[in-house]
């Protein structure tokens, strides 16, 4: 789960794709915004069955918050994928 959850980190807040034009330069209010949700949800207590479960996981979670640093902050399709990525913790965060 920790190497899944630094890959989160990687992918999500280390890198950036410079050739879209919202992910390349992004407003710092974003930058603290998408850090303060990744870091929170790093620190969830989630459980799997196996590594293959794990994985699907965190892929999909991954790509949400992928297609998400696309969107213009705040915009319906950012919230979109605000609550796309609400749902799928749901599936696997433990109380």
């Amino acid at each position: 789960i920790s190497y899944w959850k630094s890959e989160l980190i990687d992918f999500i807040i280390l890198q950036q794709d410079a050739f879209d034009d919202i992910d390349a330069s992004t407003p710092m209010e974003r930058q603290v915004y998408m850090y303060s949700k990744v870091i929170d949800v790093c620190r969830m207590q989630v459980a799997f069955e196996d590594f293959e479960e794990c994985s699907a996981f965190y892929k999909k979670l991954i790509n949400l918050f992928r297609q998400m640093n696309y969107q213009e902050f705040h915009s319906d399709e950012f919230k979109r994928y605000e609550t796309e990525i609400e749902e799928h913790l749901t599936q696997k965060v433990q109380a």
